[in-house]
């Protein structure tokens, strides 16, 4: 018998074990989590910041049980060298102070010295790649949608006919929703620039009725009147307060819309041919971009909270606490306002293979993909090379499994079947153990989402220093890459196809129906993902020591 049955039978028996291990403490279990449910609530004052580290039968909150998790590894011997995990996603913010520490250097290239001295392709690439900038490292801000890039490719073509073919039929559905998109872009605008003007004249009459010039929220809440028109301008105000502070953010908000409207939905230009100058429609023209970041992190703050979620440093007692110790973020920006290319993530993933990268995480998305199959082909040599990738599901509160070629990248061919074994699509998991247990907005799927795990009113990194609360599948994505990453400082020799059967082996379930928002009916949590449950850090560790352990006899 070969290696290879060898091992699937061992994973067979030491999942089984696992498994009946649980079951064997059943009772014990099922005591702790109906006393834990019951208990059940949100974070305290004092867990808010680092909510996902907790385990849910020793803290009553829905966490991943990171710290539980790491109770595990006094004993085990981390490897050497850092678990590379590349973060395809915006510009970031690489000089944060909760960041700076954890950041890949390719060790084989001399810092700006205009030479490859690598070989790879790429100049100077200390920390990753700029897929996204002009090449003097300013990143662009801006991008086309892809159904605009669609239209301004078949619009011509297409015009006043009818065509049986797919790409016909890619071109009706994109003019669809790139209508949607321009509809609701003006439709914001509008409600803004009339909001601007009933906070002008509420903000009036309080200060006529207060006789002060200068409102604060304290002000007008401790301000006691009967006069029905006063009370609902004091509302307004609140949540004026509340949401917006300040009528710079408006105008700010409104600026952003304005330049979504007239860049990204542009149908006679494409900027990006101003700002990176590449072919677009070539896969090997690979001379662009930059090795520079951070020009754009005021306005595009995606990627230093995504990666602050993995790699926050741990032992600073500063912000907040990454999931994983022994790593490093390669960064690769394709991200913007509006959609990446698919040349660019195709090219970021084989640069993260190619550079040593053990995990990819994606937390971006698109409805529409102009060259799949260079993202496909780019996902299979990844495969191929033993890396795992990790995606968000993404935060339309969409089954997936209706329609699963509506969210791109993914792993499905296009007879819906997933091709690829190293893939992982993460759904938002929210601290409460009840009918809220999926995060309100996340996308579920029994066959198109494989696990969930925290993703609700998540401490994360905002350029700058900063910090923010945020929520969604883009935070619990990293929380899954995280912890993957976690396994392999510990369990090196584990295959990226080992962590994806491991991860979602090992989740906690639930027996709860989850509320999906716009449903009137209740569905099992146990359907909403392929593992039916939220990842367990604990849980993982103790199976990839079982798996490795018996690998390792068996050799």
């Amino acid at each position: 018998m070969n290696r290879i049955v060898l091992f699937f039978l061992a994973f067979f028996s030491l999942t089984t074990f696992f498994k009946s291990c649980i079951t064997a403490q059943s009772n014990k279990i099922s005591i702790k989590f109906q006393k834990a449910i019951k208990k059940n609530s949100k974070p305290t004052k004092n867990q808010r910041y680092n909510w996902q580290h907790l385990d849910f039968e020793k803290d009553t909150i829905l966490g991943a049980s990171i710290d539980k998790a790491y109770l595990l590894t006094k004993n085990i011997k981390v490897k050497d060298t850092s678990v590379v995990v590349a973060i395809i996603d915006s510009d970031p913010d690489i000089n944060h102070n909760d960041l700076k520490k954890q950041i890949w250097i390719n060790k084989k290239e001399i810092p700006f010295n205009n030479t490859d001295d690598d070989r790879n392709g790429y100049i100077d690439d200390i920390n990753g790649w700029n897929f996204v900038s002009s090449k003097d490292g300013i990143s662009m801000i801006y991008s086309l949608m892809e159904s605009t890039r669609i239209l301004q490719k078949y619009e011509d073509i297409y015009r006043g006919k009818v065509i049986d073919s797919s790409n016909y039929n890619l071109y009706l559905t994109a003019k669809a929703a790139y209508r949607e998109t321009v509809d609701e872009l003006n439709d914001e605008i509008t409600k803004l620039r009339q909001l601007k003007k009933d906070k002008k004249k509420y903000e009036k009459l309080i200060k006529i009725e207060l006789s002060d010039t200068l409102l604060t929220p304290k002000k007008i809440k401790d301000y006691k009147t009967e006069d029905s028109t006063i009370i609902a301008a004091i509302k307004f105000m609140q949540k004026w307060f509340k949401k917006y502070n300040s009528d710079e953010s408006v105008d700010i908000k409104i600026k952003r819309l304005e330049n979504s409207l007239s860049i990204c939905m542009n149908l006679d230009k494409d900027n990006r041919s101003s700002i990176v100058k590449d072919d677009q429609e070539n896969i090997n023209d690979l001379q662009y971009g930059s090795p520079i970041f951070s020009s754009a992190i005021d306005q595009l703050v995606h990627s230093t909270s995504v990666s602050g979620v993995i790699a926050a440093n741990r032992t600073n007692n500063i912000g907040i606490k990454g999931i994983a110790e022994n790593v490093s973020i390669m960064f690769l920006n394709i991200g913007t306002i509006g959609d990446y290319t698919d040349k660019d993530l195709a090219l970021a993933i084989r640069y993260a293979v190619d550079n040593g990268a053990r995990i990819i995480n994606i937390s971006q998305s698109k409805k529409f993909s102009i060259h799949e199959d260079w993202v496909d082909q780019s996902l299979k040599y990844a495969q191929d090379n033993n890396v795992l990738v990790v995606t968000s599901a993404g935060n339309s509160n969409l089954n997936l499994d209706i329609d699963k070629s509506s969210r791109y990248p993914n792993d499905t061919n296009e007879k819906g079947n997933e091709f690829l074994n190293n893939y992982i699509t993460v759904g938002a998991s929210s601290y409460f153990a009840d009918k809220n247990i999926k995060q309100s907005t996340s996308n579920y799927g029994k066959s198109t989402v494989d696990i969930f795990a925290p993703g609700r009113a998540i401490r994360v990194l905002r350029p700058n220093n900063k910090y923010e609360i945020k929520s969604g599948t883009s935070y619990a994505a990293p929380i899954v890459s995280g912890i993957a990453a976690m396994l392999l400082s510990y369990y090196p020799q584990l295959t990226a196809k080992q962590l994806k059967a491991i991860l979602l082996e090992s989740v906690i379930s639930f027996d709860i129906k989850a509320e999906i928002k716009g449903s009137e009916e209740k569905t099992p949590f146990s359907e909403l993902s392929k593992s039916g449950g939220v990842v367990n850090a604990y849980n993982a560790l103790l199976l990839a020591k079982k798996i490795t352990h018996n690998n390792d006899v068996n050799n």
